[in-house]
């Protein structure tokens, strides 16, 4: 895991929308999983933790029981028991876009959320992770003793204790994603939470000059 410092960025985004019609079905009740069918391809869902987005391109699970899974589509709940299947029109984002500009020294910074709350993330291909200080932990009201596993991790300065967890969400303008690996150091570094691999892994990254594009 590697530490930059400074930077700063102009971000823009913007996403592509048309009117989609979905047919969902639930197939299968697994513990806390649930097993569902959109247009045809199957998907695991785990539950996904609140708050919830009033509107996204995926399907998410709230909650599910013996008998049926309660769902959110574009943000509405929507309960299917186990077998049932709805057809659902609705506008989806086909494709969301971030442009974060390079700063004057080189480095990639944007403004994000963590559980809804505002930070200033220092992009890092280099981290393996989302990285924060314990400092930005305990701003956020994340209790990371109780909630993480103790890790050590290679930094810049050397091995440092910390704790690894999930972090609920992370907004980049409008790219979320959700349940996050994440990992909170024992130390007052990095001064700027890292947006690491755990994030930027599952997103399509293009460099064109002196602008990254992530893309979900």
């Amino acid at each position: 895991m590697h530490f930059i410092l400074g930077g700063a960025l102009l971000l823009m985004f913007h996403s592509f929308s048309a009117l989609a019609e979905d047919q969902v079905s639930v197939q299968g009740l697994f513990g806390d999983k649930v097993a569902i069918s959109v247009n045809g391809k199957r998907k695991v869902l785990s539950p996904t933790p609140p708050p919830y987005p009033q509107q996204s391109d995926e399907i998410l699970l709230i909650s599910s029981d013996s008998e049926g899974a309660l769902l959110l589509i574009n943000g509405e709940e929507r309960y299917l028991e186990l077998g049932s299947e709805i057809s659902s029109h609705y506008v989806t984002a086909q494709k969301q876009k971030v442009q974060i500009w390079q700063g004057q020294d080189g480095m990639y910074r944007t403004p994000g959320r963590i559980n809804q709350r505002p930070v200033n993330f220092l992009v890092d291909t280099g981290a393996s992770t989302v990285a924060m200080s314990r400092l930005l932990a305990q701003q956020l009201g994340i209790d990371y003793r109780r909630l993480g596993k103790a890790v050590k991790s290679e930094t810049a300065s050397g091995v440092v204790e910390g704790y690894y967890l999930k972090l609920d969400r992370i907004d980049i303008g409008g790219i979320t994603l959700y349940q996050v690996d994440a990992v909170v150091l024992d130390s007052d570094m990095p001064s700027d939470p890292l947006l690491g691999l755990s994030f930027l892994g599952q997103l399509e990254i293009n460099h064109s000059s002196m602008m990254m594009e992530l893309s979900k």
